[in-house]
């Protein structure tokens, strides 16, 4: 019973994925190719410490964040039968590709080191809070951007020291845009939920106008929120300047991706957990030299995809 619950599972996943390369239509060749590309990425990283510690660390904080987004903890929990070893082996299959060339290089060590971290990462569960935080934060975060006064309330915890992380080091070289990086895994997560009809119309009289106000609102508070670090680490470090100039552009692009994505399959109070699997393309994108157009490339089509979703609950 327990193994036929399990192949249930890994079925359901298989179902996902094709559900969401199928929306992908002629792009899912591109990202095969890009998934394909970036696990041999992995294997060259692994021949020095400094790409080593950077693959492991990018597969960490994919794990976590998916963890810290997933929706379907509770039904798993409740209907699978050792649900935690279905989500380690999730987890482990995630990592698999990009982490098992650390065997054949000195830095061998990391792959327990990761297999272990992703035996800790299903321990990880948000228990429902009686309690609100930052209750008047919507005056400043503004009412429609309900989803970063939700998802800030939600990951504070996580959000805050990682902002002081990075303003504390944004003297530094390299190591403020990394913090900024996580913080952007971490807000991706944001637009996994469905508001209601009601609460959608109320944002725009009009698909294009509703989607193109909420990229310019969000985007805008993005930007408040990043620049200090960047300049100050601009000021202390100026042979960077070109890197943090087009840093920036491209956190943006990630993040009008993923919002166009949620529209493009919006269902009213529906969790896009198939998502998942495009917040981890778009995250290891950020970091992937080859994958860096990913985002450019996906956001026309995405848009697109949105606005004609998004118009069957306006006509």
């Amino acid at each position: 019973m327990h193994n036929k619950q399990f192949g249930v599972l890994i079925y359901i996943r298989y179902r996902q994925i094709i559900r969401a390369f199928h929306k992908l239509g002629a792009m899912a060749l591109f990202i095969v190719a890009l998934f394909v590309g970036a696990i041999s990425y992995s294997f060259y990283a692994f021949q020095n410490i400094k790409g080593a510690i950077a693959v492991a660390t990018v597969l960490a904080v994919i794990c976590i964040s998916i963890q810290q987004s997933r929706k379907d903890k509770k039904f798993l929990q409740f209907h699978v039968a050792n649900s935690y070893i279905a989500v380690f082996f999730e987890y482990l299959i995630l990592i698999f590709s990009f982490a098992i060339w650390s065997i054949v290089t000195p830095y061998w060590y990391l792959f327990p080191l990761l297999v272990a971290l992703v035996a800790v990462v299903p321990l990880i569960r948000n228990t429902p809070k009686n309690r609100t935080y930052f209750k008047r934060l919507s005056n400043i975060t503004g009412a429609k951007n309900f989803e970063i006064t939700s998802g800030f309330r939600k990951y504070f915890l996580l959000l805050i020291p990682l902002y002081l992380a990075g303003l504390g080091f944004s003297w530094l070289k390299v190591f403020p845009l990394f913090i900024l990086w996580l913080l952007t895994t971490v807000i991706l997560g944001f637009y996994m939920e469905c508001e209601p009809i009601q609460l959608l119309k109320a944002q725009s009289n009009s698909p294009k106008k509703l989607l193109n106000n909420k990229l310019i609102r969000h985007g805008r508070i993005v930007l408040f929120a990043y620049l200090p670090i960047i300049i100050i680490n601009t000021i202390f470090n100026p042979n960077y300047w070109l890197l943090n100039l087009l840093f920036i552009p491209m956190q943006l692009c990630i993040l009008s991706c993923i919002i166009c994505s949620k529209y493009s399959s919006y269902q009213p109070k529906i969790v896009l957990t198939g998502h998942s699997i495009i917040l981890m393309l778009l995250s290891a994108g950020a970091l992937v030299p080859f994958l860096l157009p990913l985002p450019l490339l996906m956001f026309p089509n995405y848009y697109k995809k949105a606005i004609k979703n998004l118009s069957c609950y306006y006509d």
